[in-house]
Formats: structure tokens, sequence, C-alpha cells
């Protein structure tokens, strides 16, 4: 297995934090933070991040579902 230089990893770090950010601008938590809930599309340097399991994600309002607080 080769290890890649740390800048490669930049653009899909700097996706999967967009990615929370979002949620946490809609008043929701993402309670499932780790490497294999973060899943990866795309091909010859053009890797897109993805969260994956959103069935960690609570709402920061008491007493909102998150499935009709999100859009």
């Amino acid at each position: 297995h080769t290890l890649t230089p740390h800048h490669h990893h930049l653009p899909t770090t700097t996706q999967h934090l967009q990615a929370l950010v979002s949620l946490h601008d809609k008043g929701l938590l993402y309670g499932d933070g780790k490497p294999a809930n973060i899943l990866y599309t795309g091909a010859d340097g053009n890797i897109t991040a993805k969260l994956a399991d959103m069935g960690g994600v609570t709402s920061m309002v008491p007493g909102t579902n998150w499935s009709t607080t999100a859009s």
C-alpha cells in the first residue's frame, strides 16, 4: 500500500467539513463521524467525498424530527 502526500487529501477533507457545516447550518448534528462513513467517488484526481449513514443525524432543536427539518 502506497502512502500519498497529505495535500492530495485536502480537497476531500474540505468537502467532508463542508458537508458537516451544511448539516449544522440546518440545525442538524451528524453523530456517526468515522472513516467508514465517508464514501469516495470519481477518478483521475477528481474525487468527491460524501457522508454516508445518516441514521446518526439528530436535530439540535428538541422535539424536532430531523427528516422534516432537512431540505
